[in-house]
């Protein structure tokens, strides 16, 4: 059985646990989380599963593959200290951001490229009906889209803090960015941000793609719309469909399972997802006019 560690004791456990157990990995934790995971309901039953390890170093090194679902600073921080035994890993899953500023994400890019560690970032919303659908008719030329995502706010600062990795776009928005990178809408047009919440991508055919993100403190909701013809091509608590009842597994433990399915059974050219990070942390650095990239975006 294939040995898989988990380091992140909120997302990783809740999120990749389930989904890695599913798979029939061996799932390998540090031994401080083993309180976390028997507090869960939804995930308690799978403790006896676990190999715990009190030392995080001999989990790092004795796992075939590797998932940190840390904020954006320690999973800088892990990779900084432990590129050499990650170098070594099948594969390694990492989470948006990938660290807490520019400097940083850049150090975290060049020791990925540097040490030729096989990686992916977990950018789930390639894998929702609602992507999927939208995708389908943004060959539209004349459509203006528009999605409003109304965030809970939580108890985490850092997810607050565009400054620590997260707010609303460089934590929540990236996901959308990342994927018109992907796709090659970024590559061929402008837009702007207006501030750190929220940006307008306009093509060079006048189909308009507008992103806005607000933290509220009730009635979260995720909506995608077709400001044209007023369809709703999606709407729902959050962008993965109803959140969970207290207990209830994570509905992106689904899409998770896909997710490092896909990425363990295809073949990768890590260069092109370097260079899509790349350019993802230029993008988020600051609210910038997308047209001044056109050099790094080509």
């Amino acid at each position: 059985m294939s040995r898989f560690g988990i380091l992140g004791g909120g997302f990783g456990l809740y999120g990749y646990l389930p989904a890695v157990q599913s798979l029939g990995f061996k799932p390998l934790l540090p031994l401080r989380y083993r309180e976390l995971v028997l507090r869960r309901s939804e995930i308690e039953h799978l403790n006896s599963s676990i190999e715990y390890y009190e030392d995080e170093t001999e989990l790092i090194r004795d796992a075939e593959y590797i998932v940190v679902a840390r904020t954006p600073f320690h999973q800088y921080d892990l990779i900084e200290n432990h590129h050499d035994l990650l170098s070594e890993k099948k594969y390694v899953f990492l989470e948006k951001p990938l660290a807490d500023g520019s400097l940083h994400y850049s150090q975290v890019l060049k020791r990925l490229d540097e040490n030729k560690i096989k990686f992916s970032v977990g950018y789930l919303f390639r894998y929702t009906v609602w992507y999927r659908n939208l995708l389908s008719t943004l060959s539209s030329k004349s459509d203006k889209f528009q999605i409003v995502w109304r965030i809970p706010k939580v108890n985490s600062p850092w997810k607050n803090d565009s400054s620590l990795g997260g707010g609303t776009l460089k934590f929540y928005g990236i996901h959308l960015i990342c994927l018109l990178l992907d796709i090659g809408i970024l590559e061929k047009n402008i837009g702007t941000y207006e501030d750190d919440s929220s940006f307008q991508i306009i093509t060079s055919d006048g189909l308009s793609l507008e992103f806005r993100g607000l933290l509220v403190n009730q009635n979260p909701n995720f909506k995608v719309a077709n400001q044209v013809n007023g369809e709703v091509i999606f709407s729902d608590s959050t962008p993965f469909g109803p959140k969970p009842q207290l207990g209830n597994p994570d509905p992106r433990v689904n899409f998770i399972r896909q997710y490092i399915s896909d990425e363990l059974s295809s073949e990768h050219d890590f260069k092109a997802k370097i260079i899509i990070e790349q350019k993802l942390n230029s993008l988020i650095s600051r609210p910038i006019n997308l047209a001044t990239l056109n050099p790094l975006l080509k």
